[in-house]
């Protein structure tokens, strides 16, 4: 599949709670702009409206919505400009920005841009696990000509095994570890090893039984399985 093709499908992105209803996410938008009120600049509250707007405008594709969501984001940067996590998700906003692009140089242009953004973050603090979440969803969806599949993988691994080690971690990062599972899985199968990526797609099944990946990683098993 062409890049400019690619990128038109590419960002529907990182965190369990993407496919919330959208009334439901509006209301949220809603609490935290009043909770904005009472602690004007707080940059964990500034970085919360950001991340659902950006998952808004995922959903609506509203150039309003697109238009809060950085605002937002920048802002959050700003309150906590060393920061790993705004810095990630400014990363995702632009590979938003190039979903709605269209396609083409421009598309890719802003597609590299949120790639390096996400690379920055992770430099900034190489344990910040949603940070390293958002990086390797990323990678796994742009172009495999782009050769990020590698680094998707070796972020995926080191994830599942600091989690194995410390999963207090879990909680700390809001992650799931059906998702972990199941991208490792992918990543391991854009690398060519499947017989490693079924066992991880299993384990996703395994974890949460009932979890959003865990359904998908079935699809895979169902696919690429024996």
């Amino acid at each position: 599949m062409r890049p400019a093709i690619v990128l038109l499908l590419l960002f529907t992105l990182a965190r369990p709670g993407l496919c919330t209803p959208t009334a439901w996410r509006e209301a949220k938008i809603a609490r935290l702009l009043a909770l904005l009120e009472s602690k004007r600049g707080d940059p964990q509250v500034l970085l919360s409206l950001g991340c659902e707007y950006v998952h808004l405008a995922d959903e609506t594709e509203q150039a309003e919505t697109l238009a809060l969501a950085r605002k937002y984001v920048s802002m959050a940067l700003d309150a906590d400009p060393n920061g790993a996590e705004p810095l990630a998700w400014l990363g995702v906003f632009h590979c938003l920005e190039a979903k709605f692009g269209g396609g083409g140089a421009s598309a890719k242009s802003l597609a590299l841009q949120g790639l390096k953004e996400l690379d920055s973050a992770v430099a900034r603090d190489p344990d910040h696990l949603t940070a390293v979440m958002m990086r390797a969803t990323v990678c796994l969806r742009v172009p495999k000509e782009w050769g990020r599949v590698p680094r998707a993988r070796d972020d995926l691994l080191k994830m599942e095994l600091t989690l194995r080690r410390y999963p207090d971690r879990i909680k700390k990062f809001d992650l799931a570890m059906d998702e972990v599972y199941f991208r490792l899985g992918q990543a391991l199968h854009a690398s060519g090893e499947t017989t490693a990526a079924l066992v991880a797609w299993k384990k996703a099944t395994q974890v949460t039984p009932r979890g959003r990946y865990a359904t998908e990683a079935h699809r895979s098993l169902r696919r690429y399985g024996p």
